[in-house]
């Protein structure tokens, strides 16, 4: 029997990974700021990571509504980085999310401007895991009561309490029934 690999997103984040009150005037900036921030914490080119993230725009905007965007990209030079080269060391993804001091514009599916954007790095080849990161990022995202939770958050600290207590609350299905860990 194939088990079931649950992902959650709060395994994949710190609160130091979330930022709240980022002020960027344009979508352009806000991706240019994320793939500084992965830049600097993967110590891969800045540049690479932006050209990614804009090649995956160009094919559709990551845009998915309610104020919402998971911008994503698969780079094979994130394989490296990521596992620190070394070949036994597990190649981990990379999240980032951020809530914009006020909404802009993304090219959103209903149209509205965006201040949620959850960011995600992924090596190349892994399609899978990839698929149920965004599928698990855009459970939770989907979530009124968090993205509210988020929008009122002052620190970090505070919106990864919120995800954490969200997952808890809705688990893995997002039925809304709390489970206990």
């Amino acid at each position: 029997m194939k088990q079931t690999v649950i992902i959650r997103i709060s395994d994949l984040l710190t609160p130091q990974d979330i930022e709240v009150n980022l002020d960027v005037p344009t979508k352009s900036e806000a991706l240019d700021h994320l793939a500084s921030r992965a830049s600097a914490a993967l110590g891969i080119d800045k540049a690479g990571i932006l050209s990614k993230l804009h090649a995956r725009e160009a094919l559709g905007s990551t845009g998915v509504g309610s104020g919402v965007a998971l911008p994503h990209s698969a780079d094979v030079a994130i394989n490296a980085a990521i596992s620190c080269g070394e070949t036994d060391t597990p190649v981990r993804p990379y999240v980032a999310l951020a809530r914009l001091a006020r909404p802009v514009e993304f090219d959103a599916l209903d149209t509205m401007p965006v201040d949620i954007v959850f960011l995600m790095l992924t090596p190349k080849g892994n399609t899978a895991e990839a698929l149920r990161i965004l599928a698990a990022a855009a459970r939770i995202l989907r979530s009124p009561r968090f993205c509210a939770a988020l929008r009122k958050a002052s620190t970090g600290s505070e919106a990864y309490a919120a995800l954490v207590d969200e997952e808890l609350f809705s688990g893995p299905s997002g039925d809304g029934t709390r489970r206990v860990a």
